[in-house]
């Protein structure tokens, strides 16, 4: 997947701005994607009751913090 981001932005010939979503709340994952030239990726949150959705944005919110690239 990550090759065929960067290849597809090669083929424009022209600045693409890519954004993904549904990505894993991985730290690994976000700084492939930012290799290959994606700007802004995003999970969806599930459904249900609150504790399901806290705990999600939780879990994102842990990967982003692991993350910080910059």
């Amino acid at each position: 997947m990550y090759d065929r981001i960067a290849e597809l932005r090669a083929r424009a010939e022209r600045p693409v701005e890519v954004q993904l979503m549904s990505v894993p709340a991985d730290p690994a994952v976000f700084e492939r994607l930012r290799e290959a030239g994606v700007r802004r990726v995003a999970q969806w949150l599930p459904s249900g009751p609150r504790w399901r959705v806290e705990q999600a944005l939780e879990k994102w919110e842990r990967a982003i913090a692991d993350y910080g690239p910059e």
